[in-house]
């Protein structure tokens, strides 16, 4: 059994000691069954806010390629670890679902909002496929929208006051 990328041309050579080494030429391998699915996502993005592009979850075989003849796999995206929520264009119930096109399917206006301290991991699943799960992705603060101001309470009757804002 050979697998590899299809991208990749791959030659056999056979040796034996006495005979002259012969080549097989070059073999081209096809996509396989799909098997599994892969998310991509950006590393980052603002709290709160729309990420910065899509989200892509592709279907793919065994050895990583694409499986460009799907045009049918339902694909449910949610969120799989971190204290936030995932919401945005078409999310219900912090889920979305969309159908590959040529092996590929692309989530926009997606959100996340919680904690800036968690790392955050999408989880994409297709009924017969293995799992697929985005690396970590970091929310990064988002515009700040209130003021917050607090004294110690040794220095409630003074004047001075420290303030955060967040």
């Amino acid at each position: 059994v050979l697998t590899g990328l299809v991208t990749d041309p791959y030659v056999l050579t056979a040796v034996a000691t006495g005979l002259t080494a012969g080549d097989s030429g070059n073999i081209t391998l096809t996509v396989g069954t799909a098997t599994k699915l892969a998310v991509s996502a950006p590393a980052s993005t603002q709290n709160a806010a729309a990420f910065p592009s899509a989200v892509t979850v592709t279907v793919q075989d065994v050895s990583g390629n694409t499986v460009t003849s799907d045009d049918t796999t339902e694909v449910t995206l949610s969120k799989k670890s971190g204290l936030g929520v995932l919401s945005g264009t078409g999310v219900t119930s912090g889920e979305v679902t969309g159908t590959v096109t040529d092996g590929v399917v692309s989530f926009s206006g997606l959100v996340l909002t919680g904690l800036v301290t968690d790392p955050y991991v999408l989880t994409a699943v297709a009924t017969g496929l293995t799992a697929g799960d985005s690396g970590n992705i970091t929310l990064t603060p988002g515009t700040a929208t209130k003021l917050a101001v607090s004294a110690p309470a040794s220095d409630r009757k003074s004047t001075r006051l420290n303030s955060s804002h967040t």
